[in-house]
């Protein structure tokens, strides 16, 4: 079980609805579907937006999503 501590009790329902999100995005952009590169866009917005208001924004989190984001923009024509 995932420890609430200090983030509140939506901290871990939080961290299972992103895992999902994620999860469901990867699938999108291993098919090459143009909704799985809008939905990891909209979910790594969505993800910074809670985590500035809890103190938990940081380089690490951003790094990984510009990674991950930025090839599937680039390739965003080619996919159906």
């Amino acid at each position: 079980m995932i420890e609430p501590g200090k983030h509140g009790r939506w901290f871990p329902v939080h961290y299972v609805l992103q895992a999902l999100a994620v999860a469901a995005a990867a699938f999108g952009l291993w098919r090459m579907q143009k909704w799985g590169a809008i939905l990891l866009a909209v979910v790594a917005v969505l993800i910074h937006v809670p985590y500035a208001f809890v103190g938990l924004v940081n380089f690490e989190t951003f790094v990984v999503y510009a990674a991950t984001v930025g090839p599937a923009i680039y390739f965003f024509r080619r996919m159906r």
